[in-house]
């Protein structure tokens, strides 16, 4: 029996139009492995896709950023369904996968919430549809109590994945300093994606504490694409056309081979061809108290 179990959610509120908002309430006392959008809109007509705890934007993207950047870089081509990921399929081991599940417990306020963008005046044969599957697990699972016995545990919310955004102003072509990556106690980076106005370079990485570098590594886009592909070969690890991106879990041990942020400084040098900004989206996880 498979450990988790689809099915379809109800039908989300609101109208398939240009410039209209869906809306689905995700039920509680589930855990979900991920959403699965089943539409025939274009991808890139799903100008943003939020998933939200009351006032909390827990994780904001669109249907452009999910095709086309994180499951393009993961080796996945949809044509499809688009999927709202919260675990981590690619992850080697079972509690890697399992780590960054959405937990929805009781009192809390979920929301799936589509902005959609501008649609065609001549709709497919049929209409528009969309459709939206949920990909869940148990809250509860039998477990060794230590006196040779099974007992039920329920579930909690170990880790949160997000994603955070920033831009770098590249004042200049050449090297730029960014000082504003996400860090914290509990805070690890699973994937940085960084997209400028030219090509990157290179990337050097420093964490300070008490003034002193004490974790450092540099990357040029050559190096960095090579190692990529040899450490994620299994994975399917591909380039993805515009972008630099910094991987650490292309091993797919992706609570052991993250990078941590438990620094006093942490900076990125990014070397860029041209100046303008740069687009900074970390993938990272939050683990909680």
């Amino acid at each position: 029996m498979s450990r988790t179990i689809t099915d379809q959610m109800q039908t989300p509120d609101g109208a398939l139009a240009s410039g209209s908002t869906l809306q689905l309430t995700m039920p509680n006392g589930v855990v979900y492995e991920s959403l699965l959008l089943d539409t025939n809109i274009p991808y890139a007509q799903l100008k943003k896709i939020s998933v939200l705890n009351g006032s909390d934007d827990f994780r904001v993207t669109s249907g452009t950023e999910i095709v086309d950047v994180f499951e393009k870089h993961r080796g996945r081509n949809l044509t499809s369904f688009i999927p709202v990921r919260f675990s981590d399929p690619d992850a080697m081991t079972i509690e890697g996968q399992d780590a960054t599940a959405l937990v929805c417990e009781h009192g809390e306020s979920w929301l799936l919430k589509l902005e959609i963008g501008t649609l065609s005046d001549t709709p497919p044969e049929g209409g528009y549809y969309l459709r939206v599957w949920s990909e869940t697990s148990p809250i509860s699972r039998a477990m060794p109590n230590g006196q040779g016995g099974i007992q039920m545990v329920r579930r909690g919310r170990v880790m949160e994945r997000r994603l955070d955004r920033k831009v770098l102003t590249a004042g200049v072509d050449g090297e730029n300093t960014f000082d504003k990556l996400i860090k914290g106690p509990g805070i690890n980076i699973r994937t940085i994606y960084m997209k400028g106005p030219g090509a990157i370079d290179q990337v050097t990485f420093e964490g300070k504490r008490d003034g002193q570098i004490v974790h450092r590594w540099k990357l040029t886009s050559a190096l960095n694409s090579y190692l990529q592909k040899v450490r994620g070969q299994k994975l399917g690890i591909s380039d993805v056309s515009g972008y630099f991106i910094i991987d650490p879990i292309a091993t797919g041990f992706s609570l052991a081979d993250m990078d941590s942020t438990l620094y006093d400084e942490l900076i990125l040098k990014i070397d860029s061809a041209a100046s303008g900004s740069i687009e900074i989206i970390t993938d990272y996880v939050k683990k909680m108290v």
